[in-house]
């Protein structure tokens, strides 16, 4: 037979239950009732009090999960030299001769290799798509121009003058 019991002898036991480290199993037995019954009334407790003690840890654990997904993610985007493409998007959206043009300016800071792999354009191609053309007698003008195009754009600097 079957014993009620008191509604604040439920809630001490379903306290007790989600505050100890112990097993429901041995709680159970402490207060004499089944695992059965000291499960529902946890549950019972749990609804009445609006929220769980483990909501803190779950919202915290969240944070921590999406925190790591972001970490990799950019990661990621340094191991494959696209990290910064925020700041140059402009410049990566443009025509392939725009992007020759920015490594031939850049090659003496940085090696050509790494310009054309930051810039998403192939090596062989920069090499082919550069000549260098007399002017004059007294110097050499640098050329450039897009593959897929037949026409020749000289090199310009920022201010728009011939390198």
């Amino acid at each position: 037979m079957s014993r009620k019991r008191t509604p604040e002898f439920r809630e001490e036991a379903a306290r007790v239950a989600l505050s100890s480290n112990q097993p429901r199993k041995v709680v159970a037995a402490d207060f004499g009732v089944s695992v059965g019954s000291l499960n529902r009334w946890v549950s019972q407790y749990r609804e009445r009090e609006g929220s769980s003690p483990n909501d803190d840890a779950q919202k915290e654990l969240a944070r921590l999960r999406r925190e790591v997904r972001e970490l990799r993610e950019e990661r990621a985007r340094e191991a494959d030299g696209t990290a910064h493409s925020k700041k140059g998007g402009s410049l990566l959206c443009e025509p392939k001769a725009v992007k020759f043009q920015f490594v031939h300016l850049q090659r003496e800071n940085h090696s050509i290799a790494g310009l054309c792999r930051a810039m998403s354009v192939s090596e062989s191609g920069f090499l082919l798509g550069v000549i260098v053309l007399p002017a004059n007698a007294n110097e050499k003008i640098w050329y450039c121009w897009p593959i897929s195009s037949p026409s020749i754009m000289p090199i310009t600097n920022p201010m728009g003058e011939a390198v």
